[in-house]
């Protein structure tokens, strides 16, 4: 110390080192590789400007360096912190229409009739409103000695006539009918027969509720 005392210059020589030791240490960053590292100018000029020296994807980075006498130290990350929620947008226009979905499920009805029935209705059936497959089928035979023309119907339209041989000989027949008919009320399908000594046995008549009827 003493030495120093008697040489000035080894003194202020002494000081400029410990300065800029310590400028150094004031001036170091924080090492994180995902943050951008800069210096801030304090030169009079240009005093302010930024040196970005350290950031992810810059070559060359080195975010563990230290501005030292390049100014002061100036971090940030990459991502801000979120803003607040904006304004909801305007309602957008209506879109296309869909495709026509599957068809939903079906109602069935039936009602059977199975004795050696001689009286009309042969069978009948009560539908709700809607629209419906109908479809009715009956044994119709002969207790007539005489082969006979017979005629069956269903009240919404459909009508059949069969010749029936008379008693004794192969003296029955199928008989089939079908139709369509939309109701608006509740109403009551029929199928009727008449002949002369005619008689309907395991008699069926059946209906199927649908959405719409082409």
């Amino acid at each position: 110390m003493a030495m120093i005392l008697r040489r000035p210059w080894l003194l202020a020589l002494f000081v400029g080192l410990v300065a800029a030791g310590a400028a150094g240490l004031v001036s170091a960053h924080n090492g994180d590789p995902t943050a951008i590292h800069a210096c801030v100018s304090q030169s009079a000029t240009p005093r302010g400007q930024v040196i970005v020296y350290s950031a992810p994807g810059l070559p060359g980075s080195d975010p563990s360096s230290v501005c030292g006498t390049r100014g002061t130290p100036l971090d940030w990350g990459q991502t801000g912190a979120a803003g607040t929620t904006g304004p909801s947008g305007a309602t957008g226009g209506v879109g296309a229409t869909g495709a026509t979905g599957a068809p939903g499920a079906s109602d069935g009805y039936i009602a059977r009739r199975g004795p050696s029935n001689i009286q009309n209705p042969v069978v009948s059936l009560s539908l709700p409103p809607g629209s419906y497959l109908l479809h009715a089928k009956t044994a119709l035979g002969n207790s007539d000695g005489a082969r006979q023309i017979m005629l069956c119907t269903l009240s919404t339209g459909d009508f059949t006539t069969v010749v029936v041989n008379p008693a004794g000989s192969d003296n029955q027949v199928s008989v089939s009918l079908a139709d369509a008919a939309t109701f608006v009320t509740t109403t009551t399908v029929e199928m009727s027969c008449s002949g002369a000594g005619h008689f309907t046995e395991n008699a069926v008549l059946t209906a199927t509720k649908v959405n719409i009827l082409h």
